[in-house]
């Protein structure tokens, strides 16, 4: 209700359709003592989870309402319209859907914060999703070197029990054979 009052404030048009069950407020609190690796393997759910359980205009107005708070944050409500929210969250689902919700909120935060670029007092579509694909492209190589890494690990693992295979064979062999000579 608080964000709903808030938006409103800001921008008195009919913003509350972008509010929804989750704050963005709250997401964007919880996630900002974690790293990008925390909340990258956090088990939050995604974007296309709340599409296939409430639909996706719920997803879109959740995404709509991180749109809504960074333009807040960066003093661009004046600047920026309902339906340039809506393109906003529309393709910023159809690029991150898989995305989970505190993921969204870092994206969010950091395009705040200018990581991904100056906005130049301009949100728009074309501006986020280009920050996002940026965004995604360093998810996708962490997960890529985490892999190759866990990869490296099980193969060595599995190596080593090989080699300690191979020491305990020869080392029942050499018992066998002491013992038959013993006979």
């Amino acid at each position: 209700m608080e964000i709903q009052k808030r938006n409103q404030e800001y921008h008195p048009t009919s913003l509350q359709i972008f509010t929804t069950k989750i704050d963005a407020i709250q997401v964007m609190k919880e996630i900002k003592t974690k790293s990008a690796v925390q909340v990258m393997e956090s088990n939050a759910f995604t974007l296309a989870t709340a599409r296939k359980e409430s639909g996706i205009e719920h997803a879109e107005k959740l995404i709509g309402q991180f749109v809504v708070e960074t333009a807040n944050a960066l003093n661009m409500m004046s600047s920026i319209s309902e339906s340039s929210i809506q393109a906003i969250a529309e393709d910023v689902y159809s690029v991150g859907f898989f995305l989970n919700i505190e993921e969204l909120g870092f994206f969010f935060k950091q395009l705040r914060r200018g990581v991904y670029g100056e906005l130049y007092n301009n949100l728009n579509s074309i501006k986020v999703c280009t920050a996002l694909n940026r965004y995604i492209s360093e998810r996708f190589s962490y997960f890529e070197r985490k892999s190759i890494s866990e990869h490296q690990a099980n193969k060595e693992s599995a190596a080593k029990r090989t080699n300690e295979d191979e020491s305990f064979r020869a080392m029942v062999r050499k018992s066998v054979m002491k013992y038959n000579s013993t006979k």
